[in-house]
């Protein structure tokens, strides 16, 4: 079975205030935020090759001498478009057309863990698509309109029950999630992410609610909390 991981490092890290150039080369306990996700894959052992979605010739020189040292299998590099749909069709466009699944990695959350992956990928074999995600915890509101102005804003009530925040990987049979990407692009539709392109085109998404912290890193204090979040993985392994 050919099962691809594409990884995408791509983002503009607009979000880190100037603070931290490239987020997926900044360091995290003594490693680059990349490392994390890497290895987590490598530890799961279910994909044969990886897709690297790069944002330019300086992230893409280091991540070549982090790939050397820690996988032997094959990879091939895409460079990252505009937008997150735009990386990801990139790099769906490079798999083999034998390729059976594709699991979709934001390389942002380095905290993934390896029985995570392994079950998404479980999951995605049995279902055809699946997506890691956890429990809203939160009291949501859903404003009647967007707009700037917070003042007297029509809410509505969303049941919390109800409420999953998706995470990644993202996990599909290939053709799937191709074709639904391919669709998006010829309707030019645009998505947030793997799991919004499917649903869009009336496919279902297994749910694999996440047992670990499994942050994004979008500001620059997001660093300091993974740190501290790592640490206790640490502890309790």
């Amino acid at each position: 079975m050919n099962t691809a991981a594409i990884l995408l490092c791509g983002g503009t890290s607009n979000r880190m205030q100037g603070k931290v150039e490239d987020k997926i080369l900044a360091e995290l306990g003594g490693k680059l935020v990349f490392d994390y996700s890497l290895k987590a894959f490598e530890e799961a052992g279910d994909v044969s090759e990886y897709t690297i979605v790069y944002k330019d010739c300086i992230q893409r020189s280091v991540l070549e001498e982090r790939f050397e040292i820690l996988t032997e299998k094959p990879v091939t590099w895409v460079k990252g478009g505009k937008r997150r749909q735009a990386s990801v069709m990139n790099a769906l466009n490079k798999l083999s057309p034998d390729t059976d699944y594709v699991l979709i990695h934001d390389c942002a959350r380095p905290l993934v863990q390896p029985e995570a992956l392994h079950e998404v990928y479980t999951a995605t074999i049995k279902e055809k698509s699946a997506c890691l995600a956890h429990r809203s915890i939160d009291t949501i509101k859903e404003a009647s309109k967007v707009t700037n102005c917070l003042k007297q804003v029509d809410l509505r009530n969303l049941d919390r029950r109800r409420l999953w925040e998706m995470e990644t990987p993202q996990a599909f049979a290939y053709k799937v999630i191709f074709k639904a990407y391919q669709r998006l692009e010829k309707e030019e539709i645009e998505v947030t992410d793997d799991t919004a392109a499917a649903i869009h085109f009336g496919y279902r998404i297994t749910l694999v609610e996440n047992r670990f912290p499994n942050l994004k890193i979008t500001r620059p204090e997001d660093l300091a909390i993974a740190e501290v979040m790592l640490q206790q993985l640490q502890r309790e392994s």
